[in-house]
């Protein structure tokens, strides 16, 4: 095979420049597909045979597989699908690719779903094959995943990874100059699904100052999935063939019977896809010449290593798809156990299963991999195996046996963590343990599961979740809670700053509290809550410290809150179990009795060294309602599976269990509010979400009156009366804007160097934003915007900091606080359209529904230097927008606009096309305008808008 073209890249006007060898070799983690790849190669036809029959067999799409396909097709469709069969989902792919190519967005990313063995990456693969001319495509991959090491393993820090991938993807999109320069469309297959890149790659488009007329790069997210569910809108494929697909793949077995008739029958990986996945099929594999030869074997040679290297094989195969063996290892497994035979080649040493197993390249044949044909053929072979006596078990323990003495495949130590700790995603939720561990305890029993645990935790000194998921396992499965603390413990010694390990210990006590309930007394219950209060403490404490070096780093870190929900059931176990001993509990736990009341109480019922914990547990519970509350309304996860449904109930449950109570009579306003969950800024949010109605948002409004009139110089008091004032507009009159105005102008009139909080910064937004756009403001906006954002993220910041902060009001289209549209208003359309339209939609899709933008304002704007800057009353003030990638490059823009908790949003940005050639200049600032004071907006160009910048917000409404 000859090359007789320099490999190119594709340009944006269709044209190719030449990809140097140095460069292509600099971008480590990318593998990247020429626009002209294979071209002016002669490809012999032994070669070309071999690469078909090794794909049908089993192994890994090549990008010569495609190759040969494009040569070899004919000119009507139906002999082309002999050659390229595209599963459904492939023109779904290809249009949302090209929807994304027209988007005004930096960085988009779409999703492809597959379960195990239905040709996910040969799909994502073909993709960008068919658009390699016109897109720069590449795979993203580890280069140094499988480089054998020895000893402790080195711990790679994602993170930086994902810097350097965004660094490299940059790289090859500006490879050319900026006349050359177009869209890299970055395949992000399966076991690198774990990098978050989006962020990563936008942020280094705004270091490097890119503005780009094009979209910068499409992820395509390959994911493999073994439960697939229907809520969701990405493209998927399942085990299930469509009668279309049924066709095609039996045209493609008369193509394959054809050329090549010397290996009948043994392309199983194309054969049982073209059966429909059908067991019978895979059962009738097994009775064949190859099948019976091999069974024979395994029966007369069960305890040889030989068997048990393939048992190992196929069980990875079989529970990790996608997994694989390094040859080299597979080599070294056979001669560190057979004396005897130490000299064999691989081929010898697989000889009994050779037809069954597939071997191929990784990186450009750096790497020689193994594995079963098909996941569906692996797990058949391990239920075979486990029959003759070779158990799931047998062939782990025996791996684990040789890892402990040999070099390690980094790869491996992956694919063993899915193995054994991994927990899958069913119809019902997650399973508790990986599906080989549950596999075990079903077909051997829990003594096994534990030895199998124990032993992985043992190989993998360095690694805590082993003896996580071994704590799970006492705590779950047995009712051994010491067993359970102790390797809780062990887990925790080995990286003791992770707050999601420490998280196991608190859960031993709590899972212990919770199962042994019924027959507890008051100090076994008290001494077990200590013991899990004190473990979801320090988790608290971890979790706080975790974000806090992440902010140092400018890394986004998720926020773990399992520490304090912890804490919150564990409070509730207590409440419910010590109230059923004795109704006189409530009045303790809530603090209905006085303190040395309390201490003559617990004398009596010899308990005093728990007065601490119980008279801590009220204080508690609140504190951490109120995080939760905050926390819950002014945020969303990204992704919907991070919080699980119980979360808020349980909460809500807890809080009212130590909030209401026994009598009643004597409560003052501040009680009623906190009963009727209104006692705080986002508790009165939370009322509006859940549909209050009027005459209680009438009630809570006049107790906070009540509250506002004997405390009138509280800031606090005074933000939530004009906040339910706020809510209760949006059903029924209230006060006045100009008196609610004049409430809070008290404050805003006091010296700015006081420490307002984000919540005081929100009603100064809402209350003062003109009305007028093209006249005067009173007041500059730009004076209250940057301190809000610090005070958001002195506030808030690390907690919210992986979520999507929720827009608590819109821009609407009224005049006084009938401006002000409450997010709830747009969920409760957005409810009817899901429920009138197929499919799910997003936030982003919503707001192009006529019945959304015909209460919606849409407002003018500016963006530049990657900012975005709306223009209203004669000022530019900073706003952030919903994503980042939707401002590409400068221009007229407009958008809708919300308020969050750390200031303005901008949402459904367009850019205008009548001045999209029209650069957009910085504003300058008058003497007057110099004259007006300046704080630290947290916008480089956030002064009041000069004459010219007015002229251009005038010209910009008209």
């Amino acid at each position: 095979m000859a090359a007789t073209d320099t490999p190119t890249l594709p340009t944006e006007g269709g044209g190719e420049i030449p990809l140097k060898s140095e460069f292509r070799e600099s971008l480590s983690f990318l593998d990247i597909l020429c626009a002209n790849q294979f071209e002016g190669e002669q490809i012999e036809s032994a070669e070309a045979l071999k690469a078909e029959s090794d794909f049908y067999k089993g192994a890994p799409p090549t990008w010569m597989n495609f190759y040969l396909g494009d040569i070899n097709e004919s000119s009507t469709a139906e002999e082309q699908a002999t050659h390229h069969i595209k599963r459904e989902g492939y023109k779904r792919l290809i249009k949302q690719i090209k929807f994304q190519l027209q988007a005004d967005l930096s960085v988009t990313a779409t999703k492809l779903l597959h379960q195990p063995g239905t040709g996910g990456t040969t799909l994502a693969m073909q993709v960008l094959w068919d658009l390699r001319k016109k897109l720069r495509c590449a795979v993203l991959i580890d280069p140094s995943c499988d480089k054998l090491v020895t000893g402790k393993p080195v711990q790679k820090d994602p993170l930086l990874d994902t810097r350097t991938i965004a660094k490299q993807v940059i790289q090859l999109f500006k490879e050319g100059g900026l006349n050359h320069q177009t869209t890299v469309l970055l395949l992000q297959d399966n076991e690198h699904t774990r990098y978050s890149l989006q962020e990563s790659i936008i942020k280094e488009i705004a270091e490097q100052e890119i503005n780009a007329n094009i979209p910068v790069v499409i992820i395509l997210k390959c994911k493999r999935m073994i439960f697939i569910s229907d809520d969701h809108d990405d493209v998927s494929l399942c085990s299930e063939l469509t009668t279309k697909e049924e066709g095609y793949f039996a045209a493609k077995e008369k193509h394959i019977q054809s050329h090549h008739r010397e290996q009948p029958g043994r392309f199983h990986s194309f054969d049982i896809i073209r059966h429909n996945f059908d067991r019978g099929h895979v059962e009738s594999i097994m009775c064949s010449n190859d099948g019976k030869e091999m069974i024979g074997y395994l029966k007369r040679n069960k305890s040889s290593h030989r068997t048990k290297l393939f048992a190992f094989i196929a069980l990875i195969c079989s529970y990790v798809p996608g997994s694989y063996l390094l040859q080299s290892v597979c080599e070294s497994f056979h001669n560190n156990f057979c004396a005897d035979d130490r000299g064999l080649s691989f081929e010898e040493i697989i000889q009994p299963f050779r037809q069954f197993i597939v071997t191929f390249s990784k990186q450009g044949g750096k790497y020689k991999c193994v594995r079963i044909a098909h996941p569906v053929l692996a797990h058949q072979f391990v239920e075979l195996l486990a029959d003759i006596g070779v158990k799931r078990s047998t062939a782990t323990l025996k791996f684990l046996q040789y890892l402990c003495r040999k070099q390690i495949q980094p790869s491996l130590l992956q694919f063993f963590k899915d193995l054994l700790t991994k927990r899958e995603r069913t119809a019902d939720g997650k399973e508790r343990f990986s599906r080989l561990i549950i596999d075990i305890e079903n077909n051997e029993d829990i003594s096994t599961c534990i030895v199998v645990l124990k032993n992985a935790s043992e190989t993998f000194k360095y690694d805590p979740f082993y003896p996580q998921s071994l704590a799970r396992f006492y705590y779950s499965r047995t009712t051994d809670f010491g067993k359970a603390e102790e390797w809780a413990l062990k887990a925790k010694e080995r990286v003791p700053t992770n707050s999601f390990i420490a998280d196991t210990l608190g859960q031993v006590h709590k899972n212990h509290l919770n199962k042994a309930i019924k027959r507890l007394k008051e100090k076994d219950i008290l001494t077990i809550a200590e013991k899990a209060i004190n473990a979801f403490k320090q988790e608290e404490d971890l979790a706080e410290k975790e974000v806090n070096n992440m902010l140092d780093e400018n890394i986004t870190k998720v926020f773990n809150n399992r520490g304090l929900f912890g804490y919150l059931q564990v409070a509730k176990i207590v409440h419910d179990s010590l109230t059923n001993l004795h109704p006189k509990w409530k009045d303790i736990l809530t603090h209905a009795i006085s303190s040395q009341q309390l201490t003559e109480l617990l004398k009596n019922i010899n308990l005093p060294k728990y007065k601490s914990v119980i008279t801590d547990l009220k204080d508690g519970v609140h504190t951490k309602c109120e995080f939760f509350d905050s926390y819950l309304t002014y945020s969303d996860p990204m992704n919907s599976e991070n919080e699980p449904p119980y979360l808020r109930p349980e909460i809500m449950d807890c809080y009212s269990k130590y909030t209401s109570l026994s009598s009643k009579e004597d409560a003052g306003p501040l009680q009623k509010l906190k009963e009727k969950r209104a006692s705080t800024f986002p508790g009165l949010f939370s009322i509006l979400n859940q549909n209050g109605k009027q005459s209680s948002l009438n009630e809570i409004t006049e107790l906070w009156k009540k509250l506002f009139q004997g405390m009138p110089e509280d800031e606090d008091v005074a933000c939530n009366y004009i906040l339910a004032n706020i809510i209760l507009s949006n059903e029924a009159e209230g006060v006045p804007l100009t008196d609610l105005k004049t409430i809070l102008q008290r404050f805003m009139d006091e010296d700015m160097a006081k420490h307002h909080t984000p919540e005081f910064y929100l009603l100064v937004l809402l209350l003062f934003w003109p009305e007028n756009v093209q006249g005067q403001n009173n007041i500059n906006l730009n004076k209250y915007v940057g301190p809000m954002r610090q005070a958001f993220e002195k506030k808030y910041k690390i907690y919210l900091q992986s979520r999507e902060l929720v827009p608590l009001f819109y821009l609407g289209r009224g005049a006084g606080l009938n401006k002000l549209v409450h997010k709830s208003k747009l969920d409760h359309i957005r409810e009817q359209l899901k429920t009138s339209q197929t499919g799910r939609r997003s936030d982003g899709d919503m707001l192009k529904q006529t019945s959304i933008q015909d209460i919606l304002l849409r407002v003018q704007g500016v963006s530049r230097d990657h900012k975005t800057f709306v223009c209203v009353a004669g000022q530019e003030i900073e706003v952030c927008p919903h994503k980042q990638a939707s401002v590409p490059r400068p221009g007229v823009i407009s958008f809708f606009l919300g308020f969050n908790i750390s200031g303005l949003m901008a949402f459904n940005i367009r850019y205008s096309t009548e001045h999209q050639s029209k650069p957009v200049q910085p504003a300058t600032s008058s003497k007057n305008d110099m004259a007006i004071e300046k704080t630290n907006s947290g916008c480089s160009n956030s002064t009041t808008c000069s004459q010219a910048i007015k002229s251009q917000c005038e010209y910009l409404y008209k």
